[in-house]
């Protein structure tokens, strides 16, 4: 038996009046996964180098538990009529699901915090029924750690043992004392509530203010009173559907490598403190919407055995890391990041902000300190920028007693005789994050014996790194 993991949904997410997330898709692999109680599937994965000699076949089996790791609800960019309808989208399958679902709360979905009850045992949360099996909530983080709990709050399945969270945990936007993500969803709420009527009347308000102030007249709409009062009753809808769309096309996706590894660390190093953990712990988080996966010394050990060469400049700078704040080799665990289950895509003004470089030196040109400023920023944060077009999406981790693979969801095809499922071999995720583009011809070609998607090599082929 074996543990699914997916995040990253998003439901109700909308870009204009296109839907960013895949409801139709996940109910397709829900159904899938259901399929699995009948019968399992073969499906070739890698070890080590991406070469045809190192490609063996999978089984995998009907998972025992699904865990989704956080951010599958869109509550903070979604009205209710569409989260409503993308969870309908997916109930008939999810009930039929016998695997145990846990669900861990992520940023977007925090608020479902008013459903995570506790029983009258330390530790333990109220359970929900649904279909097949049950629903478990957890605020934070899964295994949830319990106060007196002797054991370590790890999931260990044969030689690995797994820590899962959704990852805004160590996200400096999401730690700050004064972090807008625990008031924005209230604003949603309450905007939501009050739709747009009430910033509509305090337009009407403010043309017959200035009226009154032009014509001398003193309509009761215009009234300072009224006025003030419809503006602050307005402020949950301009947050919402003006400033945050705004913010959103200019910030676009980032994926702050560098810096997630940083926080992760101070995470880490603060758990490691307060928890007795044992050896080869795997963190998997979500939250970034990019795959990415940095080994543990344990797992680089096995990949030198098995010549994989890829391991790359954010592996070292990580152990480093850690070895300089004290942190032993055995408790250096690896980090798998999951990616989304979402489709993006640039819009006008994001294109426009992504490709800012030649901006920032036009404004520059009259001041050579100014100008080699405005470029060193403008050259960090395109680092941190990813190309939505060019991420990798609808992806799972397999959890079984043989250890981890990644896999990937077909949803190129609508062809019933193609399989759906396709390996993307951990090799293939760290060329993916040292070099970027995958161009050389023979590892496509394993790719593709492998089953992956020719839009998804194609896609491989460019570097979602922005230049």
């Amino acid at each position: 038996m074996g543990i699914l993991v997916l995040a990253d949904t998003h439901f109700g997410l909308m870009k204009g009046k296109i839907n960013m997330s895949m409801p139709g898709y996940l109910a397709e692999f829900l159904e899938w996964v259901g399929s699995l109680e009948r019968e399992k599937i073969a499906v070739k994965v890698i070890d080590g180098e991406i070469k045809e000699e190192n490609i063996r076949v999978k089984i995998i089996s009907p998972p025992e538990k699904i865990i989704f790791l956080g951010d599958m609800l869109e509550l903070w960019d979604s009205k209710n009529e569409t989260v409503s309808a993308s969870i309908l989208t997916l109930l008939s399958n999810l009930t039929k699901t016998k695997a145990e679902k846990i669900y861990v709360l992520g940023n977007h979905d925090d608020i479902l915090r008013r459903i995570v009850l506790e029983t009258s045992r330390a530790g333990e949360y109220l359970n929900y029924p649904l279909g097949e099996s049950i629903l478990k909530v957890f605020p934070d983080r899964y295994p949830p750690v319990i106060p007196g709990m002797e054991s370590a709050a790890v999931l260990p399945s044969g030689e690995e043992k797994y820590i899962f969270v959704h990852g805004h945990q160590f996200d400096r936007d999401f730690t700050r004392s004064l972090s807008i993500y625990k008031v924005y969803p209230l604003l949603r709420t309450v905007s939501n509530s009050l739709t747009v009527y009430v910033p509509a009347l305090f337009g009407l308000s403010f043309l017959v203010r200035a009226v009154n102030l032009i014509f001398r007249t003193s309509f009761l709409w215009g009234d300072p009173l009224v006025f003030w009062l419809l503006f602050g009753l307005s402020l949950p809808w301009i947050g919402t559907s003006i400033a945050r769309p705004i913010w959103s096309r200019v910030v676009g996706m980032r994926y702050r490598e560098e810096e997630t590894v940083k926080s992760f660390i101070q995470w880490w190093k603060r758990v490691l403190s307060s928890e007795s953990l044992p050896e080869n712990v795997n963190v998997v988080y979500a939250h970034t919407h990019f795959l990415n996966y940095i080994p543990s010394p344990k797992h680089e050990r096995t990949m030198d055995e098995q010549e994989v060469v890829h391991h790359g400049k954010t592996s070292s700078r990580y152990r480093k890391r850690l070895s300089d704040l004290g942190v032993k080799e055995k408790d250096m665990p690896a980090l798998i990041n999951i990616s989304a289950w979402i489709t993006d895509f640039p819009s006008f003004s994001e294109k426009l902000f992504m490709r800012s470089e030649i901006a920032y030196a036009r404004m520059a040109e009259t001041s050579g300190k100014a100008k080699d400023f405005l470029l060193k920023q403008a050259e960090e944060k395109k680092k941190d920028r990813l190309d939505p077009e060019l991420v990798t999406v609808a992806t799972f981790l397999y959890i079984d007693e043989d250890g981890f693979e990644v896999f990937g969801w077909n949803w190129y095809s609508n062809d019933p005789e193609r399989q759906k499922v396709f390996s993307v071999p951990k090799s293939a995720i760290q060329m993916r994050r040292e070099q970027g583009a995958i161009t050389d011809e023979g590892a496509r070609t394993v790719l593709k014996n492998i089953g992956w998607p020719e839009e998804l090599l194609i896609v491989w082929t460019r570097d979602p790194h922005l230049h």
